[in-house]
């Protein structure tokens, strides 16, 4: 049966540009980036639920419910993860759900990279997350998760690149409100999906990015419990 995995950042046009402008080699050679996701606690405002503060559903906090995504697109823009080092903890007291995580990445390219992610009580702040980038010649951030702009830095001064989805995207009849644009940060997945079911060819992602980002955030979880010991993904 097709299956496809819900790693859905993979398709937001900004991580797409940070990943072509990377590989492009104009920047120079990848040398750290940083990280940070942060939410108000997703089990009340516009989440409305209380299954994430439930280990039983949950599984666990922050890092397999939210910033699975992190770890994937950092895996997309960077390659393969050679060591994780992470260290968690619960301020919220929900038992089994950390509401913060710090995940340092050793990259087999050599690039470092380091992750931030916390569930606070802020309610004025939703889904956020920054990225920086430092190359040898240049960096590059964002602060949006869907359409960007990148902003580039480099010997030669500050350009800021817009992020544009298809136009078939905007096209859609949906709201120009909170809503309509959360509903369009899917949709170019979930047409991939259609694409390859009626096309014939495998959906991407497939589970095998799935589990390689289960991997990734269960070598995380092995080290938080070891006091922070580096674990090894060979």
């Amino acid at each position: 049966m097709p299956s496809q995995c819900g790693l859905v950042l993979r398709s937001a046009p900004v991580f797409r540009a940070l990943r072509d402008l990377v590989d492009g080699g104009t920047l120079g050679a990848p040398m750290a980036a940083v990280f940070r996701d942060d939410q108000y606690f997703p089990i009340q405002g516009t989440y409305a639920s209380q299954w994430r503060a439930d280990v039983a559903q949950a599984g666990g906090g922050c890092l397999i419910e939210h910033s699975i995504h992190d770890l994937d697109i950092l895996r997309y823009c960077f390659g393969e993860v050679d060591e994780v080092a992470a260290r968690t903890a619960n301020h919220a007291g929900h038992e089994g759900i950390e509401d913060m995580a710090s995940v340092s990445l050793s990259f087999a390219s050599g690039l470092e990279a380091h992750l931030t992610s916390i569930w606070h009580d802020i309610l004025s702040r939703g889904s956020t997350r920054r990225v920086e980038v430092f190359c040898r010649e240049g960096m590059v951030w964002l602060d949006d998760e869907f359409r960007g702009p990148l902003h580039v830095q480099t010997s030669d001064g500050m350009e800021v690149r817009p992020c544009p989805s298809p136009e078939w995207v905007d096209a859609l009849p949906l709201a120009d409100d909170e809503v309509g644009l959360a509903v369009r940060a899917y949709v170019e997945a979930d047409r991939a999906f259609v694409d390859a079911v009626t096309g014939g060819a495998a959906p991407q992602p497939g589970l095998d990015v799935a589990l390689s980002a289960h991997r990734l955030v269960d070598a995380a979880y092995r080290s938080a419990a070891a006091g922070g010991v580096p674990v090894s993904l060979h």
